[in-house]
Order: C-alpha cells, then sequence, then structure tokens
C-alpha cells in the first residue's frame, strides 16, 4: 500500500517540543528531511505556546495582530501572526507537503474563558487562512454525531487526501480547551486533546497529549482512533520504545543533534506496526 493511501492514524511522526525557542532552527528547517541524515530536523510536528491579551474585535472579521502571543513564560511576547506568516510562506513553496500537526499550547489563565473560540478561530481564520487548515468538520459525516464516534465509525482521512493542510491542536489550559471543543464542534478550525488519564467528556476529543512517562506506560497493536502526542523525549532508549509502542506524535528537543531522533531512514513519515 503506498504512504498516500494510509490513515493519518496509522502514521508516525517527529515532532519538535517548543518549537519557537531560540536554540532549535528556524521553523522551516525543522520542516525538512534529508534521508542523508534522518534524525536532523525532519519534524511534521510543531508546537506553540500562545498567551491572550485581550482587546476589540469582530468575530470571522477582523482582530489584531497582537491579540495572540507565543512565549514559554510570560516574559518575551512574539506575535502568533508572525510564526503563522513563516508557515504559510513555507506552505506557498510546497503546497503538497505533507500534513501538518501544530500544537497549540494555551498558556493563559486570567480573564476567563470569555469566548475563547471565536476570538483563536478568528485570528486563525485572518492570519492563516481556513484553506489550508484541516477542521474537526472533515471527519464529521454524521453531523448529529461526535468528533469522536464519527472517527471511531469513518475513520481518519488518508494522507493524499489531507496533502497541503495543517492540523491545528489545542493543548494546555483544561478548561478552556474542554470548552472550545465543545461549543459548535462543527464551526472549530481546531482538534483538542486529553490527557490519556482523563476520560471524561471525549465525545469531541481525538487526541491524547502525554508526557513520556506515561507514554511509556502505553502500547497499541495497531492504530489507535485517537492520535497519541507524547512530549519530552530526549533519550535514545525512550525513543525507541515510544516508537515501538506505536505512538502517533513523537515530541523532542533533539531536533538536530542526534543519530536516533528519527522515525524512518527514508521518509519524515513511519507507518504502524500491525496495520
Amino acid at each position: 500500500m503506498e504512504l498516500k493511501d494510509r490513515l493519518y492514524n496509522q502514521i508516525q511522526i517527529k515532532a519538535s517540543h517548543n518549537s519557537y525557542v531560540d536554540a532549535l532552527p528556524a521553523l522551516p528547517t525543522q520542516l525538512l528531511f534529508d534521508p542523508n541524515d534522518p534524525a536532523k530536523d525532519g519534524c511534521l510536528g510543531l508546537e506553540l505556546d500562545i498567551w491572550r491579551h485581550s482587546s476589540k474585535y469582530v468575530p470571522y472579521s477582523s482582530i489584531q495582530e497582537g491579540y495572540f502571543t507565543v512565549s514559554h513564560s510570560n516574559g518575551r511576547q512574539t506575535k502568533l501572526k508572525y510564526f503563522l506568516d513563516i508557515l504559510k510562506t513555507w506552505h506557498e513553496a510546497n503546497k503538497l507537503h505533507y500534513p501538518v500537526f501544530v500544537t497549540i499550547d494555551i498558556k493563559s489563565k486570567f480573564g476567563g474563558y470569555a469566548r475563547f473560540h471565536e476570538e483563536i478561530d478568528t485570528y486563525l481564520q485572518q492570519y492563516f487562512g481556513d484553506d489550508k487548515i484541516f477542521m474537526p468538520n472533515a471527519m464529521m459525516p454524521d453531523r448529529k454525531a461526535g468528533l469522536y464516534d464519527n472517527a471511531r465509525v469513518y475513520g481518519w482521512h488518508k494522507i493524499g487526501d489531507m496533502l497541503g493542510k495543517f492540523i491545528f491542536c489545542l493543548s494546555g489550559n483544561k478548561g478552556w480547551k474542554k470548552r472550545y471543543s465543545n461549543t459548535d464542534i462543527l464551526d472549530r478550525r481546531c482538534f483538542s486533546d486529553i490527557d490519556i488519564d482523563d476520560e471524561k467528556d471525549i465525545n469531541n476529543i481525538v487526541v491524547y497529549n502525554m508526557s513520556k512517562s506515561k507514554g511509556l506506560k502505553y502500547s497499541y497493536r495497531g492504530p489507535s482512533t485517537r492520535i497519541t502526542r507524547v512530549y519530552d523525549v530526549d533519550k535514545e532508549k525512550d525513543w525507541n520504545d515510544i516508537l515501538r509502542f506505536n505512538h502517533s506524535v513523537i515530541a523532542t528537543n533533539k531536533v538536530n543533534d542526534t543519530k536516533w531522533a528519527k522515525v524512518n531512514n527514508t521518509s519524515p513519515i513511519n507507518v504502524k506496526t500491525g496495520v
């Protein structure tokens, strides 16, 4: 079977953890894959930590560039648009690229939820573009059922049908991402994740997110209905075990200084065992 015919939940990809930090290469470099050095970069997963700075906006019409910024702590802030522009430019030069999984880690806690679903979706629509986003409703032929039930029955899309797309997935602030996933899911631009040990309110959740220690506890013989992301996988033995355990998105800080942080020797995508 050709790779383009594989379902998205049947594959494994490398991701960078805190992709925006100065210690890592620029985002376009992280996305490059070199079969002559497969452990160098080759990421199809990224992570951006966001902070909200509320101001006036018009839903799905206009929103200030500084409404969301990127930073690990509430220190030096860079507009989220800056990174979205980088990804757009890269996309324009590589329009048939493999799908890129972008974790948006919500660091904000103050100000309450308000209408966060409108805010982040308006921002992505205005500064990135809906045409490049793989949205949850693409997986929901049964409009009366939830996202998870649709995924369980109809499955994920084939890689070949997701070329040129970005999958945005909210992580971080538990209350905000939970409410986001349960607010008009058919209209949302992002997926939301959940900790693998928290099985509450899962109907619109198709992504698990977990630390390395939890990832080493769970093994899948075949593909899970949910995408599983594991972060802080920074040692060779852990990397090999997480890969062998069939996790989907393996996030590491070791982006380009090892010989082992790779999912495949010839491709940035690996097919899970047992599929």
